[in-house]
């Protein structure tokens, strides 16, 4: 099947295949969309016919690899009216800037037309798991710099070492674990699941940044050590921004709209910082906020972290951290995105 260029997707069909980045299911697409399950399906199977590959990952490699620059890959909506409009939300909503981002050296600086912070709380939670003591613990951790507690409190999953099937399609697989490279690899190492939204700028490497800045991959334990030690000690606390200073802190917690069938047990902390690092530890051009979203499930004994977010992605900093700003309804289209939001004090 001849391989074709995203672009020739219809408008719903980019929006599909923004949500099958984030990792959405078919019924959380359906969810966020507004449309059936048998239309999610549908949609889901005309990006895959039309890109000519077989998976949704291989669908998001294929939409990544010509696109370099973060903003190539922002929905219509953004588009609608025109280079100038997309400029200047992204002039409402980036935090990168030199104009949003301040030296603790001056004067607070921050962009003149962005609203002020939303409300603590949006939606309703009973909270019958007590993830509220969760939340308080991963926030002590953070100051603390207690790395041990994460992956104590990090719930790693067997990853298969041995090599993946060849699809046939020229695309390359996800990088696997560290630990699963030598000669006699292990035949399975422990392993969690990392999507970032990032970008390393324009000189970053296009072989490795398809699935490590804008897909996801799974990290060995070293591999997630090394991510939560520079996330704790890797910042720039000479800057600061809307959100406050430039160490690392736990901002909020919360529930998506598109939540699985037990929403109860199923939770996302969200910390944050201000960093020159990526989220495989390169150097990137400006220090920039970025977003850790801490992807957490309840068993039948405790909470315990599955999957982590890493997001500079500029659209998705501004819904993490302030979820009822007219910046998020933009970006989401005036689309609910929180179940429930609470800010953490």
């Amino acid at each position: 099947m001849r391989r074709r260029h995203p672009d020739e997707l219809t408008d719903r069909e980019r929006e599909v295949l923004e949500l099958l980045r984030r990792d959405f299911t078919n019924e959380q697409i359906a969810h966020r969309l507004g449309i059936s399950l048998d239309g999610a399906k549908y949609h889901v199977s005309q990006i895959l016919s039309k890109l000519g590959v077989a998976s949704r990952e291989e669908a998001t490699a294929v939409a990544l690899s010509g696109r370099r620059r973060w903003w190539a890959s922002w929905p219509l909506w953004t588009k609608i009216a025109g280079a100038a409009m997309a400029t200047a939300i992204a002039g409402a909503v980036v935090f990168v800037a030199s104009s949003a981002i301040g030296s603790s050296e001056a004067e607070p600086e921050f962009l003149g037309d962005m609203t002020p912070l939303g409300p603590d709380i949006i939606g309703q939670y009973d909270d019958p798991q007590n993830f509220n003591a969760f939340a308080g613990r991963l926030s002590e951790a953070i100051e603390t710099g207690d790395q041990q507690w994460f992956l104590e409190n990090t719930r790693f999953t067997d990853y298969d070492c041995r090599p993946p099937i060849d699809s046939g399609l020229g695309l390359p697989p996800p990088p696997p674990p560290a630990a699963c490279e030598g000669e006699s690899p292990p035949a399975t190492v422990p392993a969690i699941k990392l999507v970032p939204f990032d970008f390393e700028g324009d000189e970053a490497d296009t072989e490795k940044s398809d699935y490590l800045l804008t897909g996801l991959y799974y990290e060995d334990t070293d591999q997630y050590t090394g991510l939560i030690q520079r996330f704790l000690n890797d910042h720039a606390e000479e800057y600061f921004d809307r959100y406050g200073a430039g160490g690392p802190k736990l901002y909020s917690y919360g529930k998506y709209a598109a939540a699985p069938s037990n929403p109860d047990l199923q939770m996302t902390a969200i910390a944050g910082s201000i960093t020159d690092l990526s989220s495989t530890g390169n150097k990137v051009d400006d220090a920039r906020r970025i977003a850790i979203n801490f992807n957490a499930s309840h068993d039948a004994n405790r909470w315990a972290i599955d999957s982590v977010w890493f997001v500079s992605d500029r659209r998705f900093v501004v819904i993490d951290l302030d979820a009822a700003s007219e910046q998020a309804k933009i970006e989401t289209g005036h689309t609910e995105v929180w179940q429930f939001w609470q800010r953490w004090k």
